[in-house]
C-alpha cells in the first residue's frame, strides 16, 4: 500500500520502478529510506524536480532515458551506493537545462560501441549544442582513503557507504576548496572536453559540460562555494561549464 501511494505523485518515476527488477532486494525504490522520502506528505524537492524533468520529455526521449536507467535501479557500486543511477538522473536534468537555454529540439544521443559520445544534442534559433552531464561526489576521494583499511564484505550486504559517510562527517569542517575536489573537478572537465570535442568537429557548435557537484558535510560551506565559483571561472577550456551544488550550504 505504501508503494502504491507515491505512484500518483511521481507517475514517470513509478513507471521506471515498475519496469525495473522489483524482485531484486537492491532495488533503489524499495529501500526503506527511499520509500520514506517518496511517500512524504510534502515530497522532497529532488524527486519533484526529477519527475518534472521526466514529464517534459516526449515519448522517444522518455523511452531512451528509461531504458538507460533500468539496469542501474538495482545496481550498486562497490560502496553500496547507486552512483550510476544518479548519473542517468542528472542526464535527465541536462535535457531540461538545454530547453531552458533556448534549444527547442533536444534529444539524447544514442551510444556508439567503442566511442564516448556526449549525452544530448539540442538545436534551435541559437544554433546547435552538445551537452555532457557529469557528477562529482567529493566524498569518493575520502572514502577511497578510508576504505583501504576496510573489507566491504564484512558489512551487511556489502554496505559500507553509510559507515564511510559517517566517518567523513566526523572530521573537521573545511572552509576551503580541497585538493581532492579540485583534482576531481579537473579530471571530470578534461574527460567531458574530450567527449564534446571529438564527437563533432564543427566550430560553431556550442559544447556544454553540465556538472553536478555533491559536497560532503565537512566542506559544505559558503566559502567553499565561493572558491568553486572562482576556480571554475579561471578554468582554461574550450567548452562551457555550467554547474550546480547539490547540498544545502549549511555553514
Amino acid at each position: 500500500m505504501e508503494t502504491l501511494s507515491w505512484s500518483q505523485t511521481f507517475p514517470r518515476i513509478w513507471e521506471l520502478y515498475v519496469s525495473s527488477d522489483r524482485s531484486n532486494r537492491n532495488n533503489y525504490f524499495q529501500r526503506k529510506e527511499t520509500l520514506a522520502i517518496l511517500i512524504r506528505q510534502q515530497p522532497e524537492l529532488y524527486f519533484l524536480e526529477l519527475e518534472n524533468c521526466f514529464s517534459l520529455m516526449d515519448m522517444i526521449d522518455w523511452t531512451a532515458i528509461k531504458r538507460k536507467a533500468i539496469p542501474y535501479v538495482a545496481s550498486r557500486d562497490e560502496w553500496g551506493w547507486y552512483s550510476q543511477l544518479f548519473e542517468v538522473f542528472h542526464e535527465a536534468r541536462g535535457h531540461v537545462f538545454l530547453k531552458q537555454q533556448g534549444y527547442t529540439k533536444v534529444h539524447f544521443i544514442p551510444e556508439e560501441p567503442g566511442h564516448k559520445t556526449p549525452d544530448l544534442y539540442g538545436v534551435g534559433i541559437l544554433g546547435e549544442a552538445l551537452l555532457e552531464a557529469k557528477c562529482v561526489r567529493v566524498s569518493d576521494y575520502e572514502k577511497s582513503e578510508l576504505a583501504e583499511t576496510l573489507v566491504p564484505s564484512h558489512f551487511p550486504d556489502g554496505e559500507v557507504e553509510d559507515f564511510l559517510d559517517e566517518k567523513i562527517s566526523m572530521t573537521d569542517v573545511e572552509h576551503f576548496l580541497s585538493d581532492s575536489l579540485t583534482c576531481k573537478i579537473d579530471s571530470t572537465v578534461r574527460k567531458a572536453e574530450t567527449q564534446l570535442t571529438e564527437y563533432r568537429k564543427e566550430e560553431y557548435l556550442r559544447r556544454i559540460l553540465y556538472l553536478s557537484i555533491h559536497l560532503n558535510s565537512g566542506c559544505s560551506t559558503k566559502e567553499t562555494m565561493r572558491e568553486i565559483d572562482a576556480y571554475l571561472d579561471q578554468f582554461v577550456t574550450n567548452i562551457d561549464i555550467e554547474y550546480r551544488i547539490e547540498n544545502s550550504l549549511i555553514r
